[in-house]
């Protein structure tokens, strides 16, 4: 049935690496006809799955770049703060979660990459805080906020922290039923929660609705995931400023973690579109121009 395919359209087309849609795609033998949509081609640190992309696709032909899309107003245009931030252990929830696991709760700049991860991300105190300070801003100024995370007791934690402070936060990751997803996100498109935390589940093929402020919580350097997730703020606002605030943070505790935070903003200062709006590191965001 599938050799009989002449046409090919491929969506989210950098999936291609995967197997089911690699061996899907190859397949279509007869398809002679091939259109491939991206927002991140040949991007995935893999040269074989770039490769998969290439096989199935072929080379670029039409680029359109961000900038293009966003002076056009077809994409919200995004303001990105970033802020530093150290280490300061949550010794609660670490003596009671994590007591044996680790010789010691300090992070160094040379501490290895997995323990700097989990106590300099998701159990940081002072960073979960910023957080929580961060979508508590937005919601000040009524934006409805998703929080990316990579690691389920990450959003868990954030969650908890998110509920202390009186907002309301609902948290999605794979485990969640494709029920539950949508009816999460129709809360957020509503209004009915304040808070979406999701884990790589919303980083691709989800609808999710136009929202007015993403938080990057989960750290990381993968520059398809990292687009993926300033993409989930950047759908049109109508009826309002078509703006995205976007939050992310500069770990100095570890030179892992450091590492990526600046990986992750050199990709975005490198972007046109992108790099006219990132403020000074620690600035604030201007909120006046959701009146404009």
């Amino acid at each position: 049935m599938l050799s009989k395919v002449s046409l090919l359209i491929l969506e989210e087309a950098h999936e291609a690496s995967g197997e089911s849609f690699y061996e899907i795609a190859r397949l279509c033998k007869n398809a002679d006809y091939r259109l491939a949509l991206t927002a991140t081609p040949f991007m995935k640190d893999s040269t074989e799955a770039n490769m998969r992309l290439m096989a199935v696709s072929g080379r670029i032909e039409i680029k359109v770049s961000e900038k293009y899309l966003i002076d056009k107003g077809i994409l919200a245009k995004p303001v990105f703060l970033y802020r530093k931030i150290g280490y300061v252990p949550d010794i609660e929830l670490l003596n009671k979660e994590l007591t044996g696991k680790h010789v010691n709760f300090r992070v160094s700049m040379s501490t290895a990459y997995q323990k700097a991860y989990q106590l300099g991300i998701t159990y940081n105190l002072a960073r979960n805080r910023a957080i929580v300070d961060t979508a508590e801003e937005f919601k000040r100024h009524n934006l409805s906020c998703m929080t990316l995370v990579r690691h389920e007791r990450h959003g868990q934690i954030l969650k908890a922290m998110l509920g202390e402070r009186g907002l309301v936060a609902s948290f999605i990751n794979g485990k969640s039923s494709a029920a539950t997803r949508s009816a999460k996100l129709a809360e957020l498109a509503s209004g009915k929660i304040d808070v979406l935390i999701g884990s790589t589940i919303l980083d691709v093929g989800v609808d999710v609705p136009s929202v007015g402020a993403v938080i990057i919580a989960g750290g990381g350097k993968a520059e398809v995931e990292l687009r993926q997730r300033v993409g989930r703020g950047l759908r049109k606002k109508k009826g309002k400023a078509n703006v995205c605030f976007i939050a992310d943070f500069l770990d100095t505790s570890n030179k892992h973690l450091m590492s990526h935070s600046y990986e992750r903003k050199h990709i975005i200062t490198t972007t046109p579109g992108f790099a006219e709006g990132v403020l000074d590191i620690d600035g604030k965001f201007d909120f006046s121009i959701l009146a404009s």
